[in-house]
C-alpha cells in the first residue's frame, strides 16, 4: 500500500512540477503585462453633500472607474456610463453624475427612478 501511495504522490509531484516548469521553459510565451494607463481613469474629486457629510467616496470611485471603462473601451461604452463628463483625458471629471450616483438619484427615460448610492432605505447618514 505504501508503494502505491508513493507512486501516486510522485506522479502528482511530477505533474505539478511540469505544470509550473513548462511555461518557464517555453520561449514563445509572452509575460502578462500588469501595467495600467492611469490617464484613462477619471479625476472626479470626493464631495461632502449636506445629505452625507462624511463624503461619497464609493460613488466617486465608481464614477472614476466608469470613466476608465469609457476610455479603455470606447467602442463598447462610448459616454453611456458618464453622460455628463467634463474635460479631456487625463483630467476628466463628472461632478453631476457623481452627485446623482451618490446622493440625488437619477432616471433614464420612462424607467423607474433610481436612488443614489448612499440614501438607501435603512441607512443612517449614508452609513
Amino acid at each position: 500500500m505504501s508503494i502505491r501511495k508513493f507512486n501516486l504522490s510522485s506522479m502528482a509531484l511530477a505533474f505539478a512540477l511540469c505544470g509550473v516548469a513548462a511555461p518557464l521553459v517555453r520561449a514563445d510565451v509572452m509575460p502578462f503585462d500588469y501595467s495600467e494607463d492611469f490617464d484613462n481613469f477619471g479625476k472626479t474629486p470626493n464631495a461632502c453633500p449636506p445629505t452625507n457629510p462624511k463624503g461619497i467616496c464609493a460613488a466617486v470611485a465608481a464614477i472614476n472607474s466608469f470613466i476608465f471603462l469609457e476610455n479603455q473601451y470606447p467602442g463598447i461604452y462610448d459616454n453611456k456610463l458618464t453622460p455628463n463628463i467634463q474635460g479631456a483625458k487625463p483630467n476628466q471629471t463628472d461632478p453631476k453624475d457623481r452627485d446623482n450616483f451618490g446622493v440625488n438619484g437619477w432616471q433614464v427615460g420612462t424607467n423607474p427612478p433610481r436612488q443614489g448610492y448612499y440614501p438607501r432605505p435603512g441607512t443612517v447618514g449614508g452609513d
